[in-house]
This record gives C-alpha cells, structure tokens and sequence, in this order.
C-alpha cells in the first residue's frame, strides 16, 4: 500500500473515531457490514446541552459521555463540537 492511500486511510479513520463512526477498509461482504451499521444504530438516544452562561460561546466544546454503573456499555459520540451559530464564520 502506497503512503498516499496509507494517509488517506488513516484520515478517515480518525475522522470516523473522532463523530463515534467507524471505519472500514479492504473488506469483502459490504452486506455483512451495512447490516452492523443498521444494528448498531436501531436504537438511540438524543442529548441536549447547555453550556454554562459564564463560558466563552464561540469556544470548542469536548463531549464526554457515559453510563453510570455500567463501564460495559459503548458510547458512540462526537469527541466534540463548535457551536452551530458559529459554524464557517471563521
């Protein structure tokens, strides 16, 4: 494999860590993982947050999210976000 594909994939790779994704590469039975993906997200739930007034609002935001009492489960989340507001305004 060639450093170009080689970096590629490790972009998307990180890219896909990094919004609670995954990433595949090089795999025969796309089937076998389409149907994963339709497994893994039949059931969900949505979160809001608020951030506290005396933060900066145009500030990255790092999430962190997990089950209490229950280190078993995986969470599959963003790492974090920026403001929607706020979004291309840079």
């Amino acid at each position: 494999m060639n450093d170009a594909v080689r970096d590629y994939q490790h972009g998307v790779a990180l890219l896909a860590s990094q919004t609670g994704g995954e990433a595949f590469f090089n795999i025969d039975g796309l089937g076998d993982q389409l149907q994963k993906m339709l497994d893994n997200n039949r059931i969900y739930y949505q979160l809001a947050y608020w951030p506290p007034p005396d933060k900066d609002p145009s500030a990255y935001r790092n999430i962190t999210v997990s089950i209490k009492n229950h280190p078993e489960y995986r969470v599959r989340a963003p790492k974090g976000y920026v403001p929607a507001d706020l979004r291309g305004s840079k």
